[in-house]
């Protein structure tokens, strides 16, 4: 298994910085950003920085940890654009990035940037026509397609030799999961109990059967919470940082069997549990306070454990 960290793209710059840095050197194979431009939970004035500007700085402060998006929104950019960006940013980092997208739900983010709201299964079509044209521009190098929603002729992205853009489809939903089995590298969920996840896992398996697909092609990821550490007492007040970063009250915020909570051996066994069912990458929203220190414990005490 591979471990990640989905880092948060407001506040100071440079704490963001110092994660992305922390993370590569304790271990950590990838760092992901959210693709929001109005705060998706919590306090609704928190200025969100923009995802693939922000990637882009961070892959000149790092060296060797991959770079994507858990998700990038479909309807906030032409898809030809977003070949072109992701492939930019891929050669700049010599093979670094994973471009994760979805197909949009925030409402108040579209409403309040001009977007146009489509229905969901508008939505769903959307996508499906752009992870058409992104998979096309990386395998040939450029795309003529023409859809229902997009046009684009002879569109070309900017290849890394011997390298593509992994595409990953993020959502748990039925047309979701029948998208990532036929068309993604990659099917990205989030937060799921381990008998929902092994739910969803069994029909993806089967969708990647019906499209005469091997299931060790495709990657499958899930982001959840982490309140990892040796002691109990910050245990709990990480659960609590992380309740108030969502909104939420402490006696509010549900932990389960869907977070990696506990101190080292009690997270690992929780880990080896979604391991079993399928998980090859591990993603981790850490709450914020004290986050170097959260991932130089976890790459200390946990990682190692999967190796």
């Amino acid at each position: 298994m591979e471990f990640g960290v989905r880092l948060k793209n407001y506040g100071p710059w440079t704490a963001t910085k110092e994660a992305a840095i922390a993370a590569e050197k304790n271990g950590f194979a990838s760092i992901w950003l959210n693709d929001h431009l109005l705060p998706p939970a919590g306090p609704p004035d928190v200025p969100f920085r923009e995802a693939w500007t922000s990637l882009s700085a961070l892959g000149t402060i790092t060296r060797t940890i991959q770079l994507g998006t858990l998700v990038a929104c479909n309807s906030f950019r032409n898809p030809a654009l977003l070949a072109k960006m992701s492939s930019t940013l891929d050669s700049i980092t010599e093979g670094r990035v994973v471009l994760g997208i979805g197909a949009g739900w925030h409402r108040p983010e579209y409403d309040a940037y001009g977007f146009a709201y489509p229905t969901i299964g508008e939505r769903m079509a959307r996508l499906e026509e752009t992870v058409r044209i992104i998979k096309m521009m990386f395998r040939d190098g450029k795309a003529t397609f023409q859809g229902k929603y997009y046009t684009v002729k002879d569109a070309p992205s900017i290849p890394v030799p011997k390298h593509k853009v992994p595409v990953w489809i993020g959502g748990g939903g039925p047309r979701l999961v029948r998208m990532a089995a036929r068309l993604a590298d990659g099917w990205n969920c989030y937060r799921m109990r381990l008998d929902e996840f092994k739910t969803r896992q069994a029909s993806f398996e089967q969708e990647l059967k019906r499209a005469g697909r091997d299931s060790k092609d495709v990657t499958i990821s899930l982001v959840t919470d982490g309140m990892v550490s040796s002691s109990k007492s910050d245990v709990d007040r990480l659960i609590e940082a992380a309740a108030l970063e969502r909104g939420q009250a402490r006696d509010r915020y549900r932990v389960d069997d869907s977070v990696m909570v506990g101190n080292s051996a009690e997270a690992a066994r929780r880990i080896r549990e979604y391991e079993e069912g399928g998980v090859d990458v591990l993603i981790l929203n850490f709450p914020s306070s004290g986050l170097v220190d959260q991932l130089e414990y976890f790459g200390g005490e946990v990682i190692p454990q999967f190796k």
